[in-house]
């Protein structure tokens, strides 16, 4: 991911795993659509992840849900401007996106 984001030069970063889709094809020019019609300045938006076994994540950015879980970066669209000054950090191999969350909600 870190690799990814020294290489982006877009507005956005989306990371997707190998083994993770879109919803459809339509799923990123629809968001990107929603973000560019905004008069707000957004840095972060997320939605829910479908998981194989036909069971919803709905994603939440509260105090709740960050102790039990937290925005996957599967449903996750960042303002490049969130890592201006952070990387992932490769100490932690599972927790780099939950300590990413933490950071971005403080």
């Amino acid at each position: 991911m870190n690799k990814g984001i020294s290489l982006a030069n877009g507005n956005w970063l989306f990371f997707l795993g190998y083994d993770d889709c879109l919803f459809n094809a339509k799923t990123i020019e629809n968001i990107l659509s929603n973000i560019n019609n905004s008069n707000e300045k957004i840095m972060l938006v997320y939605g829910k992840v479908l998981y194989k076994d036909g069971k919803y994540f709905n994603s939440k950015l509260n105090w709740k849900n960050l102790i039990v879980n937290n925005i996957h970066h599967q449903g996750a669209i960042y303002n490049s401007i969130l890592f201006s000054q952070f990387r992932y950090n490769i100490l932690y191999k599972i927790y780099a996106d939950y300590e990413l969350s933490l950071i971005i909600f403080k």
